[in-house]
């Protein structure tokens, strides 16, 4: 969900991060993931430059992507492993971001895993 300015990710078991939590997208290497994108003010447009993707942000509209990340990667390495907003929205646009971290399916769990009971 997009909002002026800043993303939150909901995960399937009901974590969220984002930028305001010093949280990050972490994904598992080798699987679908699909982010279903929407905004609750104004258009902004999800960009994650490693997997040469982008979709708008349209309030009152749900839109989907869809990326299969075939190598372990992060922004820490690659500062193209990130989600950033990729539409002028206002005033603090260019804050609209946050980092992805490609793991494996174990690493993807111990991180779900440590989120759910509070850790970072």
């Amino acid at each position: 969900t997009a909002f002026m300015w800043q993303w939150t990710f909901d995960y399937p078991n009901g974590v969220q991060v984002s930028a305001a939590k010093g949280g990050e997208i972490v994904i598992p290497v080798g699987r679908k993931v699909r982010f279903n994108v929407n905004s609750i003010d104004v258009v902004h447009s999800l960009w994650i430059p490693a997997f040469r993707m982008k979709i708008d942000a349209v309030p009152g509209r749900t839109t989907y992507m869809t990326v299969h990340p075939t190598e372990l990667g992060a922004y820490t390495e690659d500062q193209s492993y990130r989600v950033q907003c990729a539409e002028l929205c206002g005033l603090d646009h260019s804050k609209m971001w946050l980092p992805v971290r490609v793991v494996t399916q174990a690493e993807y769990e111990a991180w779900l895993a440590s989120l759910a009971t509070g850790g970072k």
